[in-house]
C-alpha cells in the first residue's frame, strides 16, 4: 500500500518532474554545443 500512496506523493513527483526536466535541458544544451563547434570547424576549413 505505501508504493500506491508514493505514486501520488507530490514531493517524489516533483523530484522525478525535475529530473526530467534536467535531463532534457542538458540534452538541449549538448545538441547546441555540437551545432556550435560544427560551425567552428566549417569555418576553419
Amino acid at each position: 500500500m505505501e508504493d500506491f500512496q508514493d505514486a501520488f506523493n507530490p514531493t517524489s513527483q516533483y523530484e522525478q518532474g525535475y529530473l526530467y526536466y534536467k535531463y532534457l535541458t542538458q540534452q538541449i544544451e549538448y545538441r547546441i554545443k555540437c551545432k556550435e563547434l560544427e560551425k567552428l570547424t566549417k569555418s576553419q576549413n
